[in-house]
């Protein structure tokens, strides 16, 4: 069953959601539409990543949550996008990420905003929910 995924951030200005997130084919790699928003810009595809990867960054996004220090990571399964949840200094959080066009090597898409904590939990639940239904 597709899931939404999303990092609310208490603002109509600054978005991270995995929309419709659902697995492809055997189950190894997991399908979602990408959406972030930060002010004016705004980035919308498909996303690809592999189940491991989800595991990885439910993972590190709940030590995030829990110490408010370090970073999570998403990689697509291409190995060019990325996207992170980095705790700042100042006991902020920032989301950051680069999207490549695969049709187009030399298009890059570098974005970075700061969001809300008070999403992390819906969005770290939301993962483990979801791995916890969809691996065997």
């Amino acid at each position: 069953m597709p899931r939404d995924l999303a990092l609310s951030t208490n603002t109509p200005t600054a978005t991270f959601e995995l929309q419709q997130a659902q697995p492809l084919g055997d189950g190894r790699y997991l399908a979602a539409f990408l959406l972030v928003r930060s002010g004016a810009f705004a980035a919308a595809r498909p996303y690809v990543f592999s189940r491991h990867a989800l595991v990885v960054f439910a993972e590190a996004v709940t030590v995030l949550l829990a110490t408010r220090a370090g970073s999570a990571r998403l990689a697509a399964s291409d190995g060019d996008d990325v996207v992170r949840l980095e705790a700042t200094g100042a006991g902020g959080l920032r989301i950051t990420g680069s999207l490549h066009d695969p049709d187009e090597p030399d298009q890059l898409l570098q974005f970075g905003f700061a969001a809300q904590w008070e999403g992390v939990p819906s969005l770290a639940d939301g993962m483990h929910r979801m791995i916890a239904s969809e691996i065997p």
